[in-house]
């Protein structure tokens, strides 16, 4: 009996409901230490040959059960496409990131070429070289601040985000298919 509860997974308490006995009794059964009822045994029995009857033949779904399984199919599509959209949200948001880093960073080179070019056309040391060469190394210390590494990061992070979209929605697209069946 003890397998029996095993492989259909209930307790004792539940297995005592089934045979109209006490847990106690089917504790004691189990351990080899008292025989079960006749009525018991009976019960039993047919509870086996049910279970024989059902791995030879499909029984007929319970309604409940496919309703149950139904609402957390449901639930399920739901939670993952909300998981995927709010990923190609966030997606969107880091691709225009990129686009702005990229584009900043593309002026800050364009200015630091120019303070190049200015920087070699006046006197050194002079009140404006001084001048220019401060924004030129605060030009510097903005490059580096939006340097491709910050891109790579937020790239990173995009396609992260990329992944998780397309498995939600892939796990979406089989708990349709297992609702269709």
């Amino acid at each position: 009996m003890n397998n029996l509860r095993n492989e259909l997974s209930f307790t004792q308490e539940e297995m005592a409901i089934l045979l109209g006995v006490s847990r106690t009794l089917i504790t004691l059964y189990e351990k080899g230490m008292r025989n079960l009822p006749a009525k018991a045994l009976e019960k039993l029995s047919r509870i086996q040959i049910l279970i024989n009857e059902a791995s030879n033949k499909k029984p007929a779904p319970c309604r409940k059960l496919l309703a149950l399984q139904q609402k957390h199919r449901q639930q399920a599509q739901n939670l993952l496409h909300a998981h995927a959209k709010k990923a190609a949200t966030q997606a969107i948001r880091l691709s225009m990131q990129i686009a702005v880093i990229r584009q900043h960073y593309q002026q800050l080179e364009n200015k630091a070429k120019l303070f190049h070019l200015l920087l070699q056309n006046v006197e050194k040391e002079s009140r404006e070289w001084h001048l220019l060469s401060n924004m030129q190394e605060q030009l510097l210390h903005n490059l580096d601040t939006g340097s491709p590494t910050s891109q790579y990061i937020v790239a990173y992070q995009l396609s992260l985000l990329i992944t998780k979209q397309q498995v939600a929605m892939e796990l979406y697209r089989t708990l349709q298919k297992r609702g269709k069946e």
